[in-house]
């Protein structure tokens, strides 16, 4: 049967992506390296050469710190997903970021407050610093549920981090508060976990 242009438009934008990764092998292995086009206030799709796949939105207030769902196919299994965002601290010349990786945080979220980690910092370009902030661990079928009732009760997520005495946030970060859409996270997080499932199946033939 002829390849015909018509059979194409009939497919949706993912299954391409996944036909695309699987026709790049190289000795037989699959490519699941990817990057889909960000756009505001739009959830993308991502993956590294580490196992790692993300859906994530990009910030309202501070464009670059995303809220993503991340998944691991290589070394999880995709049997867990870390709902997480990050936080841009910027040029820090006192050094007050320097104590902040492994710290428990406070964000004001979802109506009340919730315990997060800051589990990372890291340098960009000419010194700016990041913070890499963890929302939520647990399983993969509970985060499902998760983003499900997220998306019951809100259109966009708001969250700010709660400077107190011992800690203040107000003097690390440029701005305490961001915001994310919601629009597209299910239909994102359902094709990453599906990305991650064939991830699997890959690794383990």
């Amino acid at each position: 049967m002829p390849f015909c242009i018509a059979s194409l438009t009939s497919m949706n934008r993912f299954n391409l992506l996944l036909l695309f990764f699987v026709s790049l092998t190289t000795h037989s292995q699959v490519s699941w390296v990817m990057q889909e086009r960000e756009r505001p206030d739009s959830w993308t799709i991502s993956s590294n050469e580490y196992g790692y796949i993300y859906a994530r939105v990009n910030g309202q207030v501070i464009y670059g710190d995303g809220l993503r769902l991340t998944l691991n196919g290589k070394k999880d299994r995709c049997e867990n997903a870390v709902l997480g965002t990050s936080w841009y601290i910027g040029l820090d010349p006192s050094n007050l970021a320097n104590d902040l990786e492994d710290t428990s945080i406070t964000l004001e979220a979802f109506g009340g407050e919730i315990e997060a980690w800051v589990m990372l910092v890291t340098e960009h370009g000419r010194g700016e610093k990041v913070a890499y902030v963890n929302i939520m661990r647990t399983d993969t079928a509970q985060m499902a549920e998760f983003v499900d009732v997220m998306n019951q009760e809100y259109e966009t997520v708001e969250m700010a981090i709660k400077p107190t005495e011992s800690f203040r946030a107000d003097k690390i970060f440029p701005s305490l508060r961001n915001s994310w859409s919601l629009d597209g996270s299910r239909e994102a997080f359902g094709k990453a976990r599906e990305l991650c499932k064939r991830m699997v199946e890959d690794t383990v033939t």
